[in-house]
């Protein structure tokens, strides 16, 4: 008695017309390729979690108390908003710590306001014509360049170049009170230049400003 075993045997779609033959085999050949995709991102996501952990144990943490943070708040006519901003400002769970609010050239009582706060933690710097109303960037690039002026040498040069933050906040910004200790864990690690944090629209619920949510998001 002979056995015969014919390649056809094997092939589990046999019988079937060819259109629905090849439909899956080429199903199949892309649920393996899609597995093997999987497979491979996830071997290389161990290995860099690996290395990872591996880098950061021999870099030193300083914690967010080895660290100068300097907040820098454009503002332009925000009145409305500017005294809820410092206030949530000043609940910033931060050892060392300046506020720096860029009075753009505002129209309305926002320097008022900010003239009202008492804290030496907060620094007002005013800009007027013609070099205000130029916009955000300039703004910022303003209060970058003459950072020097704006904080005490003393505490700048206390933490140095590489351990002095830079914050940048909009003027009707909040920001979790614990976050400077989150985000002082990334900096132990040496790639990392800067951080982008998670942007939320607090009045998600209208329509318009869920769009813009999900927008950042």
């Amino acid at each position: 008695m002979h056995l015969i075993v014919r390649f056809e045997d094997f092939l589990p779609f046999t019988g079937l017309p060819l259109v629905v033959q090849l439909l899956f085999v080429v199903t199949f050949l892309l649920a393996v390729t899609q597995l093997l995709a999987v497979f491979q991102l996830t071997w290389r996501s161990v290995q860099e979690q690996v290395r990872r952990e591996s880098l950061h144990g021999s870099l030193p943490s300083f914690g967010e108390k080895g660290y100068l943070w300097v907040f820098l708040v454009p503002a332009l006519n925000e009145a409305v908003t500017i005294a809820d901003t410092v206030e949530r400002l000043m609940r910033i769970e931060a050892t060392h710590v300046r506020f720096i609010i860029i009075n753009d050239g505002s129209t309305d009582a926002t320097g008022d306001i900010l003239a009202g706060f008492d804290d030496p933690r907060l620094i007002t710097m005013t800009r007027v014509a013609p070099n205000a109303h130029l916009g955000k960037a300039a703004a910022l690039n303003a209060a970058w360049s003459d950072l020097s002026v704006l904080v005490e040498h003393e505490l700048l040069a206390e933490f140095e170049p590489h351990r002095t933050l830079v914050v940048i906040v909009d003027a009707d910004g909040r920001l979790d009170p614990d976050f400077a200790a989150v985000v002082a864990e990334r900096f132990s690690d040496s790639r990392v230049g800067g951080v982008q944090l998670g942007v939320r629209i607090y009045n998600r619920q209208r329509p318009l400003a869920y769009m813009q949510d999900l927008e950042f998001r």
